[in-house]
């Protein structure tokens, strides 16, 4: 179910783009980095 915020029509978001990137990246990484150490048989 979807969360509707009724005071906030319009705005723009408080993150940068170079946030919302390097996010993205981090989650890539962390996925990329989890399968890798599966592979290898590494426990964290």
């Amino acid at each position: 179910m979807p969360i509707t915020f009724t005071e906030r029509e319009l705005g723009v978001s408080k993150m940068s783009g170079s946030n919302i990137r390097e996010a993205m990246f981090k989650v890539a990484e962390w996925g990329i980095r989890g399968r890798l150490d599966r592979a290898r048989g590494v426990v964290r």
